[in-house]
């Protein structure tokens, strides 16, 4: 998969203050989606509330649906930033895997209350557009003679065709609620349960640190309908949290009318 050297997030404002200070991008649940389907599987119910997600697209040109569905009147922004923008971290001593590289610390990997999936491997994926209900609604449980696999990768990757003007990459890692230490310890049957169950994980979010470097390289447009003090705003934010940022005017602003 040869992913993009940029990807775009449209938001508001607000939320680009919170991105800008606390040097994070959020996660939600597919639970939180605005696609109501993407939490579905054809066999586990809503299992899919385990699955979190960042949302971008390839999409360099300024798109008005965009702007429409996911800012507030026009008036928020779009972050651009390298497709490789999240921290990584050495991690050692975890069971027979060793020293690898992962987005999560050490403390995060361990924590006592879920385990997330996967730690190590790439979390960038290629949204495709579909309307086969088989990827769209997958089949989780896999169960042979011995054993039963879960099969939580096959989420957060379809959506239908309706929505493919989005041309949307997305990073997704799963969290269960089940910690490393259950699934070294207890029989696999008690996991299955506690997904079946639809066991509560206590979040609904979370978030991962931006590499300083990709950081440095953000760029930010503002709204076809932002004001003046909008751009004030978003100036006096970049100049406190990351003066290496370049703020730039969309370029919709003198040719779109806005009601």
């Amino acid at each position: 998969m040869n992913k993009p050297e940029y990807l775009y997030h449209y938001t508001n404002i607000d939320t680009l203050a919170l991105i800008l200070k606390n040097k994070t991008i959020r996660f939600n649940s597919l639970s939180n989606m605005d696609d109501l389907e993407e939490v579905k599987s054809n066999d586990m119910g809503n299992i899919g509330k385990y699955c979190f997600v960042s949302c971008w697209t390839e999409e360099e040109e300024e798109s008005i649906p965009f702007w429409h569905i996911y800012t507030n009147k026009m008036r928020g922004i779009r972050i651009k930033l390298p497709s490789d923008m999240f921290k990584k971290y050495t991690v050692n001593n975890i069971g027979s895997l060793g020293s690898f590289k992962s987005y999560f610390k050490y403390e995060e990997i361990l924590c006592p209350n879920y385990t997330i999936s996967p730690s190590w491997v790439e979390i960038l994926e290629k949204v495709e557009y579909t309307d086969d209900k088989s990827l769209l609604y997958p089949n989780i449980l896999e169960l042979e003679v011995d054993k039963c696999n879960i099969k939580l990768g096959e989420l957060g990757k379809h959506k239908r065709k309706n929505w493919n003007f989005q041309k949307e990459w997305r990073y997704i890692f799963r969290i269960l609620p089940i910690s490393l230490r259950e699934m070294q310890e207890e029989n696999p049957n008690v996991h299955l349960r506690k997904l079946l169950k639809g066991e509560e994980l206590g979040i609904d979010s979370y978030f991962l640190n931006i590499d300083d470097k990709a950081l440095e390289k953000m760029e930010i447009t503002l709204g076809p309908n932002t004001t003046d003090g909008d751009k004030i705003i978003v100036e006096s934010l970049v100049n406190t949290y990351n003066p290496l940022a370049k703020v730039y005017s969309s370029n919709l602003k003198k040719i779109i009318n806005i009601k």
